[in-house]
Formats: C-alpha cells, structure tokens, sequence
C-alpha cells in the first residue's frame, strides 16, 4: 500500500467505525432494551435504548472544543490516536456489560457512561481526519477530501447492516449474538489505532511547530475571529446531522420493530 493511501485509510478508519457503532446500535436497539431495561413495555425499552443512544450527543460539543484544542496544540495525529482510543475501548465494554439482571442498575448507568465518552470521543474524528489528509496531501481539492472522508460514512453503515443480517439469521437463538457485533466494532478499532500509530504528524503542523507558531489557546482565537462562520456552521450541521441519523438510525428501529412484526403477524393471518 502507498504512503498516500495508507494516510487516507488510518484517516477515515475512525469514521467507519463511528457510523459502525451507530448502526449497529439501531438495529440491536430492541434487544439493548431487553438486556439493561427489562420489566418495561416493548415500547418504553425502545425508547430508553434510543434516549442512551442520544445522550452520547450531549458531549459532542465538548468533544469538538477538547479535540479541535489538541489538535491545534499538539499536533493532528495525537488528537486522532486519542480520539480512537477513546471510541474503541468503549465499544469494546458495551458488547461485554453483564446485563440488568445481572449487576442491576449498574449495567444501564454504564452503557450511558460508555456513550457519553463515545459521544464526547467520536468529535474529533469527521473533521480531524479530513484536516489531516489536507495537511499531508495538500496538492487535493479541499471539497472532494472531504466528500471522500464523509462519504467513508456509508462504507461503516454498510458494514454494521451486513453484520446485522448475518447475527439475526444465523445466531438468533444465541441470546448474547448482539455482543458479537459490539467485539467487532471493538476489534475494528484497534485495527485503526494501529494505523494512526504508524503515520506521522503532518508537514503543516511540523512546520508551526519548527517556526514556534502553534496557537496557545486555538478556541479563543477562534470565538474572536470566527464566531460567524463557527455558528452558521453549527446550524446547517444541525439540520443536515437530524435528517441524516432519522435516517440512518430511526429507519432500523422502524423495519426491526415495526416492518417485521407487520410481515410476520401476514404471515401468520
């Protein structure tokens, strides 16, 4: 594999495992419900299962700050070694959490936990990545590096609903086959750490740091010179990030949940 390609892939490799987790998540979300949230209604698991999932959001804001901060201050590769780390290891913990019955309110109050360092982790992927391909490859269009590193979104979505139809057909009758898919998120993730242990810092960032021009408080910096661009920018990732997870997310919980009920109770009639 070249240098060029080699970047790119420990680049978006924290994407797919972003959207990984967050598909696969929405197609075991029932059963998450049945595991943590036992003795509710179908309809209240459901809802609790999602509302965990949508608490890891609550921390993307911070994420964004504390990444965007170290990658500004440390350097572009530090920022997503850590970053990754800190979405695996939760991953990995999420397929392992004994269940409900198990350890009681322990085992929901740490699934939250693990979504919230997902959530506040997973922000310095989708931007970080694409600033660090830019950074070293900067001979390439700045809006066809970034459609390459959000469209590397799909190829984890993909990923986690193969895996889905592979655990629903053939382990269903195994009660713990959802961890499954969890392990391999986790499993994924030190595949990408690994990379991004062996690439190194960008030349634009070697640079700063040679001509002593890294920035000692970036996000300050920022709120004084760009506060306009950094809230229109919020706003239209708002719009497009709501329509994109109702998509992507609420769409599995409605075929899982809902289509198949309807085309087993046919099936039945």
């Amino acid at each position: 594999m070249n240098r060029s390609k080699f970047i790119f892939l420990s680049a978006i490799s924290g994407n797919i495992l972003e959207y990984y987790d967050f598909t696969v998540y929405s197609v075991f979300s029932l059963i998450i419900g049945q595991v943590f949230f036992p003795g509710e209604s179908e309809f209240i698991r459901i809802l609790l299962s999602l509302g965990v999932f949508a608490v890891g959001f609550l921390t993307r804001p911070i994420g964004g700050i504390l990444f965007g901060y170290i990658g500004d201050r440390y350097g572009r590769r530090i920022a997503l070694i850590i970053s990754m780390l800190g979405m695996t290891i939760p991953t990995f913990i999420m397929g392992l959490i004994p269940s409900y019955a198990s350890i009681g309110i322990y085992a929901p109050i740490t699934l939250v936990i693990m979504r919230l360092i997902q959530g506040l982790c997973i922000s310095g992927e989708g931007t970080g990545a694409a600033i660090f391909i830019l950074e070293h490859r900067q001979n390439l269009r700045p809006g066809f590096t970034a459609g390459l590193v959000h469209g590397s979104n799909i190829a984890g979505t993909l990923i986690a609903t193969f895996i889905g139809i592979i655990i629903e057909r053939y382990f269903s009758h195994i009660d713990f086959a959802w961890r499954f898919a969890f392990l391999l998120g986790g499993f994924m993730g030190l595949a990408g750490f690994y990379l991004r242990l062996r690439v190194s810092e960008t030349p634009i960032f070697k640079m700063l740091e040679k001509k002593k021009q890294v920035l000692k408080a970036p996000f300050s910096n920022v709120i004084r010179t760009a506060w306009r661009s950094m809230f229109l920018t919020m706003c239209i990732g708002a719009i497009a990030s709501s329509v994109m997870y109702l998509v992507k997310t609420y769409i599995n919980v409605f075929y899982y949940n809902v289509m198949l009920l309807v085309i087993l109770l046919l099936y039945h009639i």
